[in-house]
């Protein structure tokens, strides 16, 4: 519960981040255009164009100041993906393949949803293995499949992780970062820099995440071998189990 309650005060944090950028920068144009000594528009200027121009354009940046400023607010809202969702893998790829406008986020999010493919892969091919070799129901079955079944669950909890990570990532800004455009603008850089090093932060959390779950999927491969191999006792069965649940506590870990 702590990780999620987290996650939402990031998401929400994130928000009003961006609400606060977006007023200060249209405060800072609003003085740029109406100041004297500046652009200098004024309704009151005795050129008739000029004042007209004064009049269309306080206009639109108070529009556009309403119509941001509600979007954020209480415009459409982004839900948070969690474990017990309906149709939950589905979303997590959509999220993971909607984030394509930086290389970094593009690259997690191939590797998220190629091995979301291919957990699913693992899953049935295990299954149909150890039926083969242990029958269904008997003890050795069981504690293979709830192995199995506690694996994907341990991975799909960090993807739902990654996504909550992902959707606080404001792509637009992340590229700014990258590119350095920061330095040019009116916040100030100390701030964005603190704001950079979160973004890295979370995006090398988020591989520690992919890193763990290809342990799990290659031991489980290198499972599948030595089951199809190997005349496996009960202590060979309880070895494998236990190793693929020390594999999901060392997620458990960077979640």
């Amino acid at each position: 519960m702590g990780g999620k309650q987290k996650e939402k005060r990031d998401f929400v944090k994130s928000k009003w981040m961006k609400l606060g950028a977006f007023n200060l920068w249209i405060v800072f144009l609003a003085v740029c255009l109406y100041s004297p000594g500046l652009i200098g528009l004024s309704p009151a200027h005795e050129n008739i164009l000029i004042a007209a121009s004064s009049i269309t354009t306080g206009v639109m940046l108070t529009l556009i100041f309403l119509m941001v400023n509600w979007y954020l607010l209480a415009g459409k809202k982004t839900e948070l993906i969690q474990m017990g969702d309906e149709n939950l893998k589905e979303k997590v790829v959509e999220v993971m393949r909607r984030r394509t406008k930086n290389k970094d986020l593009d690259e997690i999010g191939k590797v998220t949803v190629a091995q979301l493919e291919r957990t699913e892969v693992v899953k049935k091919n295990f299954q149909k293995l150890v039926k083969r070799r242990f029958k269904s129901g008997t003890l050795s079955y069981k504690k293979f499949m709830g192995a199995v079944e506690k694996a994907d669950y341990a991975m799909l909890t960090g993807y739902v992780k990654m996504t909550a990570k992902a959707m606080v990532i404001d792509e637009p800004e992340y590229v700014k970062f990258s590119l350095e455009e920061y330095q040019n603008d009116v916040i100030l850089d100390d701030i964005e820099e603190e704001k950079k090093k979160l973004y890295h932060k979370s995006l090398e959390s988020m591989r520690d995440i992919l890193r763990e779950n290809e342990k799990i999927l290659l031991r489980l491969d290198h499972l599948m071998l030595e089951i199809a191999d190997t005349d496996y006792s009960e202590q060979n069965v309880d070895d494998a189990v236990e190793e693929i649940n020390n594999l999901i506590t060392q997620l458990e870990f960077y979640c």
